[in-house]
């Protein structure tokens, strides 16, 4: 105890007292960080953004509405929780309107442009519940606690980041475990696909020395007496004994830009969620998922 008091006050008298302040605030942020990393084992992408170096865990979403840019895409999506829903930042609202903007602007071609010029890459992705990220950063800050998120998988060969904020008293750090029960609302860890239950082993004998193995029954040296099989005649096949023809093979599914709500449900049923986002319906299937504008399919995802 005396040493450490000791090494305290050696530190703040090497600090200038504004470095020392900072030092003090830093630490809890940096003890919260360090646990809740413990429990969120992040996810780290190449330079480019298009490949994975270190895999961390994948969390299944269990809210909607989470934006996130292609990560070839100059603008970073800002989400924010607060009041059990995701919301976007300012940024994040900016740059939906201008991927309106420039949707509109495409049905009327600048005369004299070329038709062949590559595209700015900062369409956003609206991820909803059941849909799987990657966490890639935790930040504690002064009101805030923010996590950066990558999609589970690449669309296209791009994935998908940005972040998402949870708001807290400004001048205090929360506590790990309140922490964890407000990301926990957002998400949850899913088990490691390699994971397997092991047989339980047998439980010792009494003294905790292992029970010995049964005795095996001894063999009758005596050979049975040969027998000779007699042929059976092949049973006579009733007519109920007949197999039912094969069903008949399922219709191909066909999806396709501009159909309707109708015709997707007429094809692969009724979807396992949905949710509706400004002026668009997102509906999830099991290895589907459609966006609909104005009750028309306008993205089509294959999961």
């Amino acid at each position: 105890m005396r040493t450490t008091t000791l090494t305290t006050i050696l530190i703040a008298g090497l600090l200038s007292p504004s470095l020392f302040s900072a030092w003090q605030d830093q630490a809890p942020k940096d003890a919260l960080i360090n646990q809740l990393q413990k429990q969120y084992p992040l996810t780290k992408l190449s330079a480019d953004g298009k490949d994975v170096v270190t895999a961390g865990s994948v969390f299944t979403l269990k809210k909607d509405g989470l934006v996130l840019t292609p990560t070839d895409s100059s603008d970073v999506s800002g989400n924010s929780y607060k009041a059990g829903k995701i919301t976007q930042s300012a940024t994040g609202k900016a740059n939906e309107k201008a991927k309106k903007v420039k949707s509109v602007i495409g049905h009327f071609p600048i005369p004299g442009a070329s038709s062949t010029a590559a595209a700015p890459t900062n369409d956003t992705r609206t991820f909803v519940a059941g849909e799987k990220v990657n966490i890639t950063k935790i930040e504690v800050k002064d009101g805030a606690v923010v996590f950066g998120l990558c999609s589970a998988k690449a669309y296209s060969d791009v994935y998908y980041h940005g972040s998402l904020t949870f708001p807290v008293d400004k001048g205090t750090v929360p506590a790990a475990d309140a922490m964890l029960a407000t990301t926990g609302e957002v998400f949850s860890v899913d088990p490691p696909e390699d994971t397997k239950t092991e047989p339980a082993a047998a439980p010792p004998a009494a003294g905790g020395v292992p029970a010995p193995d049964p005795p095996k029954p001894i063999a009758d040296p005596t050979p049975p007496p040969a027998t000779v099989a007699t042929p059976e005649a092949p049973p006579v096949q009733k007519y109920a004994d007949i197999p039912p023809p094969p069903p008949a093979a399922p219709p191909q599914t066909k999806l396709e830009l501009g159909q309707s709500v109708d015709d997707v449900v007429a094809q692969i049923g009724q979807p396992v969620t949905r949710a509706t986002i400004g002026d668009k319906q997102i509906y999830l299937f099991k290895d589907w998922k459609v966006t609909f504008t104005k009750g028309k399919v306008t993205d089509i995802d294959v999961r």
